[in-house]
Parts: structure tokens; sequence; C-alpha cells
């Protein structure tokens, strides 16, 4: 009384029941029982009758699918699969440590690009517009539900439900190929000289530049450049831009002879090579090469205090990749 109608279980047998069960073909069936009592106990009125699940919730002829959800559905389809991000294993600070295994998955859901991190078992939920990492609890009531169900070397396979629960959808996204590496780093830096333990100039395709450990310099369409602000670091981590990174990792001598070493990664970030170049060191300032303390080229959260950004970009770009100087 005075309650909304609600189905719920019972202690005891009811006189309105419902049994879900499953048919030897696998398909789902609902039986409903109903009865009436007289004052003496006894059964006057008995009923039962069997639905298929398919046909009750309506998904025959003219059935309207929930539009959101198929929306979901294609932006998964579209996605492609990607190993793990080199970068994050050999430069990422503590924070990116335990994302240097995950998978990646690119989607670009109605011209909006993102990137999402994940493993086997994961789930991803659908809000606004676009898949996120999320652990099952109340985040995920009421929303689109992906669910990483295997993965293999070439595919990763999910499961799929509305947010009503009543779709189930199985699909597979195919691994994509990425070209391999194939650039000489030799004829990109030309002209290099020592200036400190820590520090050289060069010319990038002719352009005069000063590299100082933990620098990345960047391929685009537009050529090769040195990545000067956050925002840069922010959209190729996020593959907003995409292109060929380098990183200046620091400066080594071996057999009386300075070497400029830094890590080379492809367009996606899946493979890597290093990079050794012989410099040439000025005479006038062996003296002084080992006087500063080296800078690390590992990348974490320290940058952002570092640089002193206003409190708006340090909000936005704090889970960033940042780098970290120590000299």
């Amino acid at each position: 009384e005075d309650k909304e109608p609600h189905l719920a279980f019972s202690q005891n047998p009811s006189p309105f029941w419902i049994k879900p069960y499953l048919s030897e073909r696998g398909e789902a069936f609902i039986d409903f029982g109903l009865y009436f009592l007289a004052a003496s106990e006894k059964r006057l009125i008995e009923e039962k009758k069997s639905f298929n699940l398919e046909t009750l919730l309506g998904k025959g002829e003219g059935f309207e699918r929930d539009a959101n959800f198929q929306k979901a559905v294609s932006c998964l389809k579209k996605g492609d699969f990607l190993d793990p991000d080199c970068l994050f294993g050999s430069h990422g600070g503590k924070e990116y440590q335990k994302l240097k295994n995950h998978k990646r998955l690119e989607l670009d859901c109605e011209g909006t690009p993102s990137l999402v991190h994940l493993r086997q078992g994961d789930y991803l939920v659908w809000e606004n517009g676009r898949w996120a990492n999320v652990e099952l609890g109340k985040k995920s009531q009421g929303c689109a539900l992906a669910h990483v169900k295997g993965e293999s070397s070439h595919r990763l396979e999910f499961e799929l439900w509305s947010s009503d629960g009543t779709e189930k959808i199985a699909l597979f996204v195919e691994k994509r190929a990425t070209p391999p590496l194939n650039q000489s780093m030799a004829h990109v830096f030309s002209c290099l000289r020592q200036r400190t333990a820590s520090r050289v100039s060069c010319r990038i395709e002719n352009k005069l530049a000063i590299l100082k450990v933990g620098d990345w310099v960047f391929h685009s369409p537009s050529g090769w450049r040195v990545v000067k602000s956050l925002r840069e670091v922010d959209d190729i981590l996020e593959f907003r831009s995409k292109g060929t990174l380098f990183v200046f990792d620091g400066i080594e001598r071996s057999g009386g002879r300075a070497l400029f070493l830094g890590t080379l990664f492809n367009l996606m970030r899946t493979q890597v090579e290093n990079v050794k170049i012989p410099i040439t060191v000025d005479p006038k300032q062996k003296d002084s090469l080992h006087k500063k303390k080296r800078i690390s080229s590992r990348i974490g959260s320290n940058f952002l205090e570092k640089e002193r950004l206003p409190k708006q970009s340090k909000k936005n770009l704090k889970e960033n990749i940042q780098w970290v100087e120590t000299g």
C-alpha cells in the first residue's frame, strides 16, 4: 500500500511469479504464472504463459533500437587497436609506468578523436559521446558498457551492453599496421657541437638550435621542430599531433669521442631506436663540460611547478607527461 507497483524477491510462494530460463538452443525465455486462491486456500484459477524474450522486448519487426547505443557501437567498431606506447616504458615517470604495458584504443567518435589505454578485463563506459575507462560501480550505472573480453597479438574482443541491459553485442577491433622506422637522424642533426655537459648546439634541417637533455624534437608534415610548450607535449601524447618523435637523452664519451644520444620513436610509438651520433668538442670548453648536473629526461609532474604556469594551465595538464629538470 501507498507504494509504486514493483517487483521483488519473495520469501514465500506468491500468486504472481516470473521464471527466466534458456532453451536447448540457447534462446532466452521467460515464464509468467498467476493464480487466485479461495478462502479455503484452494486455487480457483491458475494460468501460465511462456514468452520468447526477444519477442517480449519488442525486437521483432518494427523494433527501434537505442540510437545512443548504436552510436557507441559504431564508434568502437571504427577504432584501431595499437600496441603499448614505448615512450611510457623508456621515459615515463612513476605515474606513467603503470601504463607501459597497456594496449591502446584510438577512437574517432563523430569527429572527436580520443585515446584509451586498456588491458584484458577492463571496462569502458559510453558517456558524453565517448568511451572512457571506469571501474564497475556507481559511475558505470545507467551507461552503455564495454568489456575487454580477450586480446591477441592482432585484435581485441569486446562485449557491449546497452544502458538498460536489453541489448548485447560482441565485436572485434583489429590491430592497425604501423610503418617501420625509416629515418636517419644523422641527416637531421648537423654541425653538432657540445656546449656544456648537458647542452649541444646543432642545425636541424639547416635551422640553428640549442638542445638540452630531455628536449623533444618532433617531425610533422611541416618538418622537424623543437617542442617548446606543454600544449605541444599534450597534443603529441594524445596523438592530436602525429609524427616521428626524438628525445635527446644525453652526451656520452666513448673511445675519446663525445656521442650525442637519443631515442627515436615511430609514428605511433610502437617501435623505438637508440641513436648515437658523434659530436665535436670545442677544446676551450673541455674544462667546464662536467661542472653542471645532468638533466634527467625522465618525465613526471614537477615540470608544471618548474615552469610556473597559470593555475588554469596546471589544472588542465595535471595528469599529462612533463619534463623534470634537476640541474
